[in-house]
């Protein structure tokens, strides 16, 4: 874990904290204060993370793309809007399909990944 990480560094201000202390610490980094975040499955800081690029995108109301993962700093998103019809009839065929499978509910994962693909 990255509180693992960080104890075995050594560093002076954690000498003295406890493991679990360490976790809590690196937590409250992440939420609420926001001074590291989470990229690729790895802790980094704040302004470099997903997070931020969200919080980004939803203030300027657009869609988060695969191209705003790689470097564009604008967050625009390539993949095309659906019309309410669309998406309509996606949601349906996407329910149909796990109603067959005998499953009772869709992970909204899932549907973001089908509305993708």
């Amino acid at each position: 874990t990255s509180a693992r990480a960080l104890s075995m560094r050594n560093l002076p201000f954690l000498e003295g904290y406890s493991l679990g202390r360490i976790c809590h610490i690196t937590q409250l980094a992440i939420m609420p204060r926001r001074l590291l975040g989470y990229y690729n499955g790895t802790i980094v800081p704040y302004n470099l993370s997903t997070s931020m690029l969200k919080s980004r995108c939803a203030q300027q109301q657009r869609s988060v793309g695969k191209k705003a993962f790689v470097g564009d700093v604008t967050g625009a998103s390539t993949m095309p809007v659906a019309d309410l019809a669309t998406t309509r009839s996606c949601l349906r065929e996407i329910l149909r399909v796990a109603i067959c499978r005998g499953a009772d509910q869709v992970p909204l994962s899932n549907i973001k990944r089908l509305f993708r693909s």
